[in-house]
């Protein structure tokens, strides 16, 4: 099958949206100082609810100037895993798994 090269044309205009599109210097900033907050909130914890987690995470979005709205649901079952867009260009990713104690060790981290 052939395919014509006009197919596959890119439009100035659309490059250039999309090439502004990519996070800016100061949202990469955020992001990085959100991620080590992160990090240094999940490290060598385990929470009694997925809930008490995604709070403190939130906190420490909304301080940062994300948005954790889409952050905030229902997360069921003992293992799971979640990828949310909380900024123009910036998506978390959270994942959990219940211990046998009952706990949940919760990994999350912001790209």
């Amino acid at each position: 099958m052939h395919t014509s090269n006009s197919e596959f044309k890119i439009n100035a205009d659309d490059l250039r949206k999309t090439l502004s599109a990519q996070s800016s210097p100061e949202e990469k900033s955020r992001r990085l100082k959100a991620s080590r907050e992160m990090q240094d909130f999940l490290k060598n914890k385990y929470f009694k609810s997925i809930g008490s987690a995604v709070q403190g995470i939130g906190e420490i979005l909304t301080k940062y100037n994300f948005d954790p709205v889409d952050l905030f649901g229902i997360y069921t079952g003992e293992s799971g895993k979640t990828h949310d867009k909380v900024g123009e260009n910036t998506w978390i990713v959270l994942t959990w798994h219940k211990m046998e104690s009952g706990n949940f060790e919760i990994v999350s981290y912001l790209s």
